[in-house]
Order: C-alpha cells, then sequence, then structure tokens
C-alpha cells in the first residue's frame, strides 16, 4: 500500500518547515509528500484536490501545514488497512 500526504500551503514558510520535519521524522513515513501552494482565494479545499489528483498513493492523508505530527501516525494509518 503506498501513502500520499497532501500539505496545502499558503505563505506560511516557518508552519510548513516545522510541519515537513514532523512529516520526514516519523517512524514510518509516508510514499510521498505532495506541497500545494495555493492563492487564498481558492481555498484549502481547492488545494486538497489538485493534491489527490498529483497524489499516487492507494491511501491519502490531508495534513494541514500548521500540523505537527505524531511520529507514529504513518504507522498507525497504515495498521489500518
Amino acid at each position: 500500500m503506498r501513502l500520499s500526504v497532501v500539505v496545502p500551503a499558503t505563505d506560511s514558510p516557518a508552519t510548513l518547515e516545522a510541519c515537513l520535519l514532523a512529516i520526514a521524522a516519523a517512524s514510518d513515513p509516508p510514499d510521498e509528500v505532495i506541497v500545494v501552494d495555493h492563492p487564498v482565494r481558492s481555498g484549502p479545499a481547492a488545494a486538497r484536490n489538485a493534491g489527490a489528483r498529483a497524489a499516487s498513493g492507494s491511501v491519502l492523508v490531508f495534513v494541514d501545514s500548521d500540523v505537527l505530527v505524531h511520529r507514529d501516525v504513518f504507522s498507525r494509518i497504515r495498521a489500518a488497512f
């Protein structure tokens, strides 16, 4: 099973960097991380949809750019499938 993470981002480099570092530090990292830089006016839903279209994983995980994921989140998601 391939796991894809989609991160919608809008002009938030500090929180985005911390978010991506947390994803990279996961004990069982995803197969791909897609960061979607989108204009504010189109909204996060449009960014999530664009990321979903670009993803190759069979399971998609959407993480906002101001979220720090727990170290075992992806292994727990994989265990659920």
